[in-house]
């Protein structure tokens, strides 16, 4: 329980990284 509590914003923040990273690789793609 308290592993979940302690890890949960970590994961949730690297997730978010990753969206972020995908998105700038999409736009880097489509603009020429």
């Amino acid at each position: 329980m308290t592993f979940w509590i302690f890890h949960s914003p970590l994961w949730r923040y690297q997730s978010q990284m990753e969206e972020e990273r995908s998105f700038k690789l999409t736009t880097k793609f489509t603009k020429p």
